[in-house]
């Protein structure tokens, strides 16, 4: 606040003054004074006028706009009143003069001021003019550019004031989430885009104008139209609320569910609620993924545990039918043992469609003759498929290899061929083909497809057919061909599937070729002319199984081997190391169990493998982890194995020393 001139009086009759309707003080050419009471110095300057003065009404000034007037002060001293009304601001711009001559030369100086004053115009100076009016002239100029100033500075913050506004509108109508101004009765008062598409309601290009005027509770289940109701008093009365996580009906008939948090908002002097309307359906189905996701590895921990041991059991199960096939037996007797055999195996892929689905199976892929393979399960065939079923098997000539698991080939032709067959319940016929095809890009590819003309699939079965536990079958598990899809994709294949529900269905696998430098043939064919006989081999099976691991046992020593057995990897330790060397007749090869309790396969061949001329490792296991693979487990027998493929693969390993 500026002091004020101790003469308050007009120095001869000459003032400038700007005063509000009011009676506030806005600029005086004499006092230069921030008025902090409305009208108080500027009364105090009309009583010290005197005379007419202290009657002066302003509220006629201003409804007159603009004139003169002739007033006599307390000395009696005649003056003359010249007054502007701007009356968008409610100002008067008002000077005194003494005399009648000088009147005319103030309204013409002023005459322009005054007219561009009202049109908002402040910049205009008055040149000067010297002499007793020049005082006037620059008390006049002094106020116009201090009342320029504080316009300017209204109009900067009124800009500033529409800016915010317009970015707040901006932030409002571009927000990721559903955003509403509710009355605290529940009535929407504004709504954004994402509201609008979040219910469906009206259209965007009309601003969600079947949303205005609605209650919030309309949306809600009449349960749940509580719940909003104490949301928005609590946003109201304290300032924020929520969240809450309910579902509103769309225009539709729908439902969404939502997530809501509100805020208390104060907007013209009212009071509403900002509503965050957040629509997590998205949330949702990640959440029920993610639950799904753990449900699977529960299952996938489950199953395998129970798989390796069922593999074990197999194991001795398909050693001892194959020791009773060898023995004196009639042909009944041997067709019971193939039948245990067949059964064994066929139980063997069902574990090994577990632990492919689980992940938890060992994946070897190698050079795979497909046509072998198709042989393979062509014996199997013969006897799983009804005499209804007619088998028509097309292998075309130069089929190229592919670098496959030769088991879970197996696994795939089978599962698709099987379920073909439980497609046609009254019999019908199953084309299995295997011939060359291009990819996308124009690359050779392998395809295998089985097609039936059974009862084929509906919509919603086709939809679903590769979902995991989806069966249509009454005792199917539903992991066939969500495994089969599986071990497809991951070996960078397709798996497409044909189907109209009364016309069959034909599945086909498109597997990428190999080329004759893409993998070494697998030790089957090339290995079989370096087997060494195991005559005079000095063996340990090391298992902690003691059916398997007597069965092994019986085994290779069947085949003329020295054989020693240990029933945990400390033992088997303890065992090489009074064995060690040639001279105490040194184990060459030790049949090894990976997953094994306290010192586990892989370890027992790390510590062994210190050793000066360590013996031969042999891994066999009814399950492990691929991560387990490759961290140096390059030699894998899988269980259940028969006697002949144990015998084979410790021929190949000694053989490869």
């Amino acid at each position: 606040m500026l002091p004020a001139r101790a003469e308050a009086t007009p120095k001869q009759g000459h003032a400038t003054f700007i005063v509000e309707r009011s009676g506030q003080l806005i600029a005086h050419d004499h006092l230069q004074t921030l008025v902090t009471k409305e009208g108080e110095v500027f009364r105090e300057s009309l009583r010290r006028l005197g005379g007419d003065f202290e009657d002066l009404d302003l509220e006629e000034l201003l409804a007159a706009g603009a004139g003169r007037r002739e007033l006599v002060d307390g000395s009696g001293t005649s003056l003359q009143l010249v007054y502007h009304a701007i009356p968008s601001l409610q100002w008067l711009f008002m000077c005194t003069v003494p005399t009648r001559g000088v009147l005319a030369v103030v309204e013409r100086s002023f005459a322009e001021a005054f007219e561009r004053a009202k049109a908002g115009d402040l910049s205009h100076r008055i040149a000067d003019v010297g002499g007793e009016l020049q005082a006037l002239v620059e008390g006049f100029n002094d106020m116009s550019a201090a009342v320029g100033e504080v316009l300017a500075g209204k109009e900067r913050a009124l800009n500033q004031l529409e800016d915010s506004r317009r970015h707040a509108r901006a932030l409002f109508e571009t927000a990721p989430v559903g955003l509403a101004v509710v009355s605290p009765e529940g009535v929407l008062r504004d709504v954004n885009p994402r509201l609008v598409r979040t219910l469906s309601q009206g259209s965007l290009e009309t601003g969600g104008a079947g949303l205005l005027g609605r209650r919030v509770q309309d949306f809600a289940a009449p349960e749940a139209a509580g719940d909003l109701e104490a949301l928005l008093a609590e946003a109201v009365a304290s300032g924020q609320a929520g969240p809450l996580e309910r579902t509103l009906a769309r225009a539709d008939g729908s439902t969404v569910p939502v997530r809501l948090l509100a805020h208390r908002l104060v907007r013209d002097g009212a009071t509403f609620a900002l509503t965050c309307v957040e629509d997590i359906t998205e949330q949702r189905r990640l959440q029920t993924e993610l639950l799904q996701t753990h449900k699977m590895q529960a299952v996938g921990r489950l199953a395998s545990g129970i798989a390796h041991d069922f593999n074990n059991l197999l194991t001795v199960i398909l050693g001892g039918a194959s020791f009773l096939g060898m023995g004196a037996i009639d042909e009944d007797q041997r067709e019971l043992v193939a039948d245990i055999e067949d059964a064994a195996q066929h139980a063997a892929a069902l574990t090994g469609q577990l632990l492919a689905f689980t992940r938890r199976e060992v994946v070897q892929r190698r050079r795979v003759e497909v046509a072998g393979a198709i042989e393979q399960c062509q014996r199997l065939f013969a006897r799983l498929l009804d005499h209804g079923i007619e088998l028509h098997v097309e292998v075309a000539p130069e089929l190229p290899a592919i670098r496959f698991d030769e088991s879970q080939l197996i696994q795939i032709v089978m599962n698709l061929v099987l379920n073909a067959r439980d497609a046609m319940p009254s019999g019908g016929r199953i084309e299995l083909r295997a011939v060359t095809g291009s990819g996308p890009s124009g690359e050779p590819e392998l395809h295998l497809s089985v097609r039936d003309d059974g009862e084929g699939m509906d919509a919603d079965t086709y939809a679903r057919i590769f979902e995991p536990f989806f069966t249509t079958k009454r005792t199917g598990t539903g992991l066939g061909l969500a495994t089969i899809k599986d071990i497809v994709v991951a070996a960078g294949g397709r798996l497409s599937v044909e189907s109209a529900l009364g016309q069959g269905s034909v599945f086909t696998c498109c597997i990428p070729a190999l080329g004759e430098a893409g993998v070494a043939r697998a030790s089957g064919g090339g290995a079989a002319t370096r087997r060494r006989s195991l005559e005079g081999a000095v063996l340990l099976v090391v298992d902690d199984d003691p059916m398997v691991r007597e069965m092994a046992v019986r085994i290779l020593r069947r085949a003329g081997a020295t054989v020693h057995f240990a029933a945990n990897g400390r033992e088997g330790i303890e065992l090489l190391r009074g064995r060690q060397g040639p001279a105490r007749g040194g184990v060459e090869l030790v049949v090894c169990d990976l997953a094994m309790p306290g010192m586990s396969g892989r370890e027992f061949a790390d510590h062994v493998g210190a050793w000066p001329q360590p013996p031969a490792i042999l891994f066999m296991s009814g399950y492990t982890d691929d991560a387990i693979v490759r961290q140096g487990v390059t030699t894998l027998l899988r269980k259940p194995f028969t006697p002949g493929a144990l015998v084979q693969a410790v021929q190949g390993e000694l053989a490869g020393r």
